[in-house]
């Protein structure tokens, strides 16, 4: 009888601190897991605020260069965009270039990449802007760049907020999207420009499937890093491929009417991938 007494305690002890144990390592998780929200929130809005920035500078230069009015000061501001121009179209790629090879030599090393990333990721972006500007003109151009700014906001919302699956598949609609409507709007002046795009539209397209496929023999691993979790349905992410690549196709064979209603296929498509993504959050 002593010895069931004298036990009885002790076993209470151990379930107590088992529970007590259970409950601080269910609290560490989720402080550990409402951390990663609040750095993925912080990285969002810096998306945000970084696209908002980009576009109020797409948006003046429309306003003062494209669309610019008469006045002594429109003009003068006019001139001072196009010299700036000018000058960006020879010093921008050769300032990206030398960033690049910055972020190379650094990775090399074994040094810090935030900032040579940083400044090759600017670099990079503000050659593509002053290409894009000079490649369509600068009314067309400035039209195609207006729309840089939203779609960097909603790609980084899909990234930080639903799963990567869903935001290659986004990147890839979202790039169809993108063929299509300079298809529709620029093979009759820039036929050569858009044939490499969709050149390369189909090659990224296989590629992507390529990727896919190997993820999905090595439980979405590449290497030693992982990419998508073991349990990932990669069916939707080679239907993205499929139905990207024939909008594609048809639009180049039937003309620009197809391509319109092919935009809207897409769409149709993205968003019916939302909601399956949706679902499998909850």
């Amino acid at each position: 009888m002593k010895k069931v007494m004298t036990k009885r305690p002790s076993a209470l002890r151990g379930r107590k601190g088992m529970i007590e144990f259970m409950e601080s390592k269910k609290q560490q998780q989720q402080s550990a897991r409402r951390k990663q929200e609040d750095a993925a929130l912080n990285k969002l809005l810096t998306w945000f605020a970084i696209a908002i920035g980009y576009e109020a500078v797409i948006l003046l230069i429309k306003r003062y260069y494209v669309n610019f009015r008469g006045t002594d000061m429109g003009i003068t501001v006019a001139s001072g965009i196009s010299a700036a121009f000018s000058v960006l179209q020879w010093a921008a790629p050769a300032l990206a270039a030398a960033a690049l090879v910055w972020l190379v030599l650094s990775k090399k090393k074994g040094k810090p990449l935030a900032k040579p990333a940083v400044v090759t990721a600017a670099l990079l972006a503000l050659w593509g802007t002053v290409f894009v500007a000079y490649q369509f003109g600068f009314s067309g151009g400035v039209d195609l760049l207006s729309a840089v700014a939203p779609t960097a906001a909603v790609l980084a919302m899909v990234y930080y907020l639903y799963q990567r699956e869903f935001f290659c598949c986004t990147v890839i609609t979202g790039c169809g999207v993108l063929c299509l409507w300079l298809y529709r709007r620029y093979f009759a002046y820039h036929p050569r420009v858009i044939w490499t795009g969709y050149i390369l539209g189909w090659l990224l397209l296989a590629a992507a499937a390529a990727v896919f496929w190997k993820l999905s023999q090595t439980g979405g691993k590449w290497k030693k890093y992982r990419v998508f979790p073991d349990n990932t349905s990669y069916a939707p992410a080679y239907a993205t491929c499929v139905v990207t690549a024939a909008a594609l196709a048809a639009a180049l064979a039937a003309g620009a009417a197809v391509a319109f209603y092919a935009i809207f296929v897409l769409v149709i498509w993205l968003f019916c991938l939302a909601v399956y993504y949706t679902v499998r959050l909850m």
